[in-house]
């Protein structure tokens, strides 16, 4: 079937149904985990602060103390463009069938979701050499800084997922110290793993008696209600790394999404030919390390 007869508005409304039916056809990971949200900037800079620790005990009727909110530090995130075109003439002229253009294009609205999530994942898989957070350090140390305290701690996991380690990550997390130096403390809510570990990682959580051992002692792991989530694009990074996050409102993974994924139908004046614009606007990243472990599982 080709496009004779087709109007131009006619055959914009049909590119986009298909772009839409494509997008949603991807079903990202990466909101369960990030926080999303739509900067007011084109350089949107985010602050860790820290006060003053605990509240403390005082004689009765004595002042309130006085409790000085300092900042650490920032991370500006910096909206990014991506964009691609789409010849639509040259995909008639081309092919001359209405089938190939419109599985080309549903193609394009499933990548353009796929890319959101890519750039989602390459903030953890990123985490050990590349995404920095406020301290200046990468996003996983061993060393780093508790507020302005003078005092350290890792959010850092060493060797390949086991019992042993998911319970030194549960640990972790649980202990972890907020900048005022106090225990936060912080409850497991996702396992993310790569494909290579999806079955590794569910037997670890959701078996009922020990997951390694044969005396079928109960799993502890078990009752921590933790969620196994997969995914996929971490393989082409890591198959062995592996992270264990808080809820998202106690950890700092956000993707700013300035501009949807959005498509654009234009004709060029000069040669009359049919054009589809895809672009969106986004940027990701950490601004703190709190709330998140992880390992390169080495």
């Amino acid at each position: 079937m080709s496009f004779t007869g087709l109007k131009p508005s006619e055959i914009d409304l049909l590119v986009k149904k298909e772009y839409l039916a494509g997008y949603e056809t991807y079903q990202p990971v990466g909101p369960m985990i990030f926080n999303l949200d739509t900067p007011d900037r084109l350089n949107e800079k985010e602050a860790v602060t820290s006060a003053d620790g605990d509240i403390p005990q005082v004689a009765e009727g004595a002042a309130y103390p006085q409790s000085l909110t300092r900042e650490l530090g920032t991370v500006t995130y910096t909206s990014v463009e991506y964009k691609r075109k789409f010849g639509i003439t040259a995909l008639m002229d081309d092919f001359s069938n209405y089938g190939t253009t419109m599985k080309t294009m549903k193609k394009a609205g499933y990548r353009a979701r796929y890319k959101q999530d890519d750039l989602m994942e390459s903030v953890l898989s990123g985490g050990f050499a590349t995404t920095t957070v406020w301290d200046g350090g990468y996003l996983f140390s061993a060393t780093h800084s508790i507020g302005d305290t003078g005092q350290q701690q890792s959010n850092l996991i060493t060797g390949a997922l086991s019992e042993t380690t998911l319970n030194e990550a549960y640990v972790k997390l649980a202990t972890m110290k907020d900048h005022e130096n106090l225990v936060m403390p912080l409850d497991v809510a996702y396992l993310v793993v790569p494909a290579q570990l999806h079955k590794k990682a569910t037997e670890l959580v959701n078996s009922p008696d020990g997951p390694e051992t044969a005396d079928r002692k109960k799993n502890f792991l078990n009752t921590l209600n933790i969620k196994v989530v997969c995914w996929k694009l971490l393989d082409a990074s890591s198959t062995t790394a592996w992270f264990m996050c808080s809820e998202k409102m106690w950890h700092t993974l956000t993707a700013y999404q300035k501009v949807q994924p959005n498509m654009k139908f234009y004709i060029d004046d000069d040669t009359d030919n049919m054009w589809e614009k895809v672009r969106f606007v986004q940027t990701q990243g950490a601004t703190d390390y709190l709330g998140v472990v992880g390992s390169l599982g080495t």
